[in-house]
């Protein structure tokens, strides 16, 4: 799951991306109490040029933060789902993606060398 940004996105390196795809990818969500009955719940996002590169394993451009606060009583709830409704106010004309989007590819395995035969 993610977002699709439609509005024009500025890279750390100044390139201009519209359709950049927005996720949580792997990354851990966290958990703090606030107060009586209330909790912060942050998470890293990575900004991918678009959703093509987050499918086959590209590297993101960017990696931000975003928080939100929930009461006690919705901890049981999809805490992702929360979060993405806080990167909707920070990138507010997106569009969501529903696909469950696999994870990264990892590299395959470095092969153990052949050692030649001895004559």
């Amino acid at each position: 799951m993610g977002l699709i940004n439609n509005d024009v996105y500025i890279a750390p390196n100044g390139v201009q991306i519209t359709g950049a795809y927005i996720s949580f990818a792997t990354e851990t969500l966290y958990l703090r109490q606030a107060g009586a009955g209330s909790y912060n719940i942050n998470a890293n996002y990575r900004i991918y040029w678009n959703q093509e590169c987050r499918e086959t394993g590209l590297s993101f451009v960017d990696l931000k933060t975003v928080s939100a606060s929930v009461p006690s009583s919705e901890l049981s709830s999809n805490l992702y789902n929360i979060l993405y409704e806080a990167l909707k106010v920070i990138y507010p004309n997106t569009s969501d993606e529903m696909r469950k989007t696999p994870a990264a590819p990892m590299a395959p395995p470095v092969a153990e060398p052949v050692a030649a035969p001895v004559a």
